[in-house]
């Protein structure tokens, strides 16, 4: 219900290409009869047949983050080939799954300059990311209190001759919950135990 409800919500945002959904009652028959499974929740795939429903450029990469942290760490595992394509594409896809398309040489320029002290952020940000789409996905994250979209649980999408990347939103089933804050627990009640901290950093806006 969560995951229908985050998507229906988003087919009325602009900026934030929802996806369709629909509640299927799966039954399966291995021959012994069919056995009800119960209530599943359906929802459209970002695959080529997505690009197409919507009119988008199908010669576009589509890509669905697995481990993906925008940083050097990723870089590490998604060296190309001169024609851009994963020299290890187990390596590779442990980050980030190529869904759809050819020369992934856009997704790596856009880490490198992330990870680039030499490049102002708001030059990386306006050259490979689109600011309205960007901040309508965090800001819904926030609202609906997706919690489950930090490394992975979205898409990117670059169109064909573009250097910009797009975020689709992908799996929205623990939204709507209210996070357990880290406890206060040290003994100086301060709450700057190293453990406390550390906690910190996967609590809220943290994240």
């Amino acid at each position: 219900i969560r995951n229908k409800l985050s998507f229906d919500l988003m087919r009325d945002i602009p900026n934030l290409p929802s996806s369709r959904t629909q509640f299927v009652n799966l039954w399966i028959d291995d021959g012994a009869g069919p056995v009800d499974y119960g209530l599943f929740t359906h929802v459209e795939a970002a695959d080529e047949e997505f690009l197409i429903n919507r009119g988008w450029d199908t010669d576009g990469r589509l890509y669905k983050a697995e481990r993906f942290l925008f940083s050097p760490e990723d870089l590490a595992s998604m060296a190309l080939d001169a024609d851009g394509e994963p020299v290890d594409e187990d390596a590779f896809e442990s980050r980030i799954e190529i869904e759809h398309g050819d020369d992934h040489r856009v997704l790596v320029r856009a880490l490198e300059a992330l990870a680039d002290p030499n490049q102002a952020f708001d030059d990386v940000l306006a050259r490979h990311f689109d600011e309205d789409n960007l901040l309508t996905w965090i800001t819904v994250n926030f609202l609906i209190h997706q919690v489950d979209a930090i490394t992975h649980n979205f898409y990117l999408y670059n169109p064909a001759g573009s250097e910009k990347l797009y975020f689709l939103p992908w799996d929205y089933d623990s939204t709507f919950a209210v996070e357990e804050p880290p406890a206060n627990d040290d003994p100086g009640g301060t709450g700057f135990a190293e453990e406390e901290l550390l906690k910190r950093l996967s609590y809220g806006y943290a994240k």
